[in-house]
């Protein structure tokens, strides 16, 4: 876990990094940014991510929306059959009017 009595001590960091002196220091714990913590295991951190796999952005949806080139071609790319509408009923105004 990355969570550490160390790591979320921020005085603890600061000892670390200024009086002590050791390279790297112990790393400041920001919940969802655990992937910054760098390890050194003479101090007792020991936590260490995989690096996370980018994202291809050219095949994400988002990137085929963004290349059309007219509206029509945004209008097909979303096109939906419409159901045909079913005939409404008389309201009771329309029965009152008559």
């Amino acid at each position: 876990s990355a969570a550490s009595w160390f790591a979320a001590n921020p005085i603890h960091c600061l000892r670390s990094k200024y009086i002590h002196k050791h390279d790297p220091p112990c790393d400041y714990l920001q919940p969802g940014k655990e992937y910054l913590l760098r390890t050194n295991p003479d101090i007792g951190c020991y936590f260490e991510e995989p690096e996370v796999e980018g994202e291809d952005y050219n095949t994400s949806p988002m990137a085929q929306v963004m290349s059309v080139r007219s509206v029509s071609d945004l209008t097909n790319m979303f096109a939906c059959k419409r159901q045909p509408s079913k005939p409404s009923l008389p309201s009771v105004r329309d029965e009152d009017t008559r």
